[in-house]
């Protein structure tokens, strides 16, 4: 009766870890991040408000399925210190519902702000002993296709934040793949990528 008991428990553990990778962690599509220091804060109080470009898979639980969801997921956001949180606040981007040839394929465009709150002592050390830049960065266990981890980042410089300054912005657009039936493009999608290149078109650059 034990040995049925752990079988059993131990089918239960494979389909829930295989279920949670598919509609958890293999959504994530793209994403960039910028950040600037909150101007309405006083001179001793270091807040950054990180700007989020990001699309994931449209996943009816997660809550991005329609422009205007406002939604968070499980992927980790990492501030540089010792501080953590998951990602939220984001809100799908007008014009960015995208269709793949079935629902699996389908995504959204989001983005969204998170602040954070530095100490001073954590900042003066940055500058004293790691040239000081840190990096804020949001990673997760797995990407669509693979279980391999996925991370993306911004580099701080702390004498720019400290000054009220900001990072520079890009523009990341994702790729599309046609197969020999889809040579005819869905002018849905023409449409769509003309409202991101509109929407998202600061110069490509790089956060570091």
């Amino acid at each position: 009766m034990k040995g049925n008991y752990l079988t059993i428990l131990l089918v239960y553990f494979l389909c829930s870890f295989s279920l949670i990778g598919e509609v958890i962690g293999s959504h994530f599509r793209f994403g960039s991040l910028s950040w600037s220091r909150d101007a309405s804060t006083a001179n001793d109080v270091y807040t950054l408000i990180l700007d989020l470009h990001i699309a994931y898979r449209r996943v009816q639980w997660v809550g991005n399925m329609e422009v205007g969801d406002t939604y968070g997921v499980w992927d980790s956001l990492y501030w540089g210190d010792q501080d953590s949180d998951r990602l939220q606040n984001l809100t799908v981007t007008p014009g960015g519902i995208f269709f793949g040839e079935s629902s699996n394929d389908d995504w959204s465009d989001s983005r969204g702000f998170m602040k954070h709150t530095y100490d001073e002592a954590f900042l003066n050390d940055t500058l004293d002993n790691n040239n000081g830049l840190f990096k804020i960065k949001v990673q997760s266990c797995c990407r669509i296709g693979s279980w391999d981890d996925y991370t993306f980042y911004t580099t701080v410089n702390v004498t720019e934040f400290m000054a009220y300054g900001a990072s520079p912005k890009a523009s990341i657009f994702p790729r599309f793949s046609f197969q020999h039936s889809m040579l005819v493009l869905n002018p849905t999608w023409i449409l769509h990528a003309l409202y991101l290149s509109r929407s998202y078109s600061t110069p490509m650059s790089s956060n570091d």
